[in-house]
């Protein structure tokens, strides 16, 4: 029993390529036994695919851009009928030969029309992930000023130090659930996840810029503030040290501070989710990614 390629987006969209047992490569080289021309996304030789019996194993041959079953990236795994398979940008239906050629199965099931991610389900999601990573962190912190007080001694250099490794802590986080499930733990927990603007998975490169692009676009409001508020605390302690946790002038700086962050955060995302009809802010815009709602 083969299986049947069905093209479904991208490149190779519409075209159903048949596969018997065997073994098989799959990419942009001439020379692969499934050839996906046209899509710089695919490697040379891609991946590997094993057919036996009705059953689809693939094999990522360490390609840049990954293979994903059913929007999950795997190194290697077993695509049963029906699921989808991307690789690169183009997107699969992998469906048993015999159930086209008896009828039994009928047409590929239809691509399901892509319900869009808004600005609430995206908060709610933002904060549960907030919540998720900054708790551990802050339990982290707290440990550091028990176990090495000498922190206490430099409270300016903790808070650049902390403050560095929090933002590495954060960025490590979103890359890494966005490169393999699409979901974070808040997503997860609101029923969203994050694609591709081809409908499939994720890579690490396009999660990594979603998440730095985010980043600069929703804290240069922030930072503004931040700047200014540095001056004029600088000018108001006539040089004595500025960064005084106790001192209410900084304090105050860093509430302006926070205000800013929300409200940045607020404008970029109501603004231009409203504005746009998938719904894309800058950063989804420039990483080719988009929020959907799942089911």
């Amino acid at each position: 029993m083969g299986i049947q390629f069905i093209g479904i987006d991208g490149p190779m969209r519409g075209k159903a390529t048949d596969l018997e047992n065997g073994l098989f490569t799959v990419g942009r080289g001439s020379d692969c036994d499934l050839q996906i021309a046209n899509d710089d996304n695919v490697s040379r030789t891609h991946a590997t695919v094993m057919v036996r019996d009705g059953i689809v194993d693939i094999e990522d041959n360490g390609s840049r851009n990954g293979v994903f079953i059913n929007d999950k990236r795997v190194l290697r795994g077993t695509v049963a009928d029906g699921d989808t398979l991307k690789i690169g940008g183009s997107l699969f239906r992998i469906i048993k030969s015999q159930d086209i050629s008896t009828g039994s199965g009928g047409p590929p099931p239809p691509v399901q029309p892509v319900r869009y991610a808004g600005f609430w389900v995206r908060l709610g999601a933002r904060l549960i992930d907030s919540l998720a990573v900054g708790l551990p962190l802050a339990l982290f912190y707290y440990l550091v000023a028990i176990i090495a007080p000498s922190v206490h001694e430099r409270p300016d250099w903790w808070i650049v130090v902390g403050s560095i490794f929090g933002a590495i802590v954060y960025c490590a986080y979103y890359t890494y659930m966005d490169g393999t499930t699409g979901q974070t733990i808040g997503r997860k927990a609101v029923g969203i996840k994050v694609l591709s603007t081809d409908r499939g998975g994720v890579t690490y490169n396009q999660a990594l810029m979603r998440y730095l692009l985010h980043w600069a676009i929703t804290g240069v409001g922030p930072a503004i503030v931040l700047v200014v508020a540095g001056v004029v605390v600088y000018l108001l302690s006539k040089n004595e040290t500025v960064f005084q946790l106790t001192d209410p002038v900084t304090m105050g700086s860093k509430i302006g501070f926070v205000v800013a962050a929300v409200a940045t955060f607020i404008a970029y995302y109501y603004i231009l989710l409203a504005a746009n009809s998938r719904k894309q802010g800058w950063h989804d815009i420039a990483a080719g990614t988009m929020v959907v709602r799942e089911g």
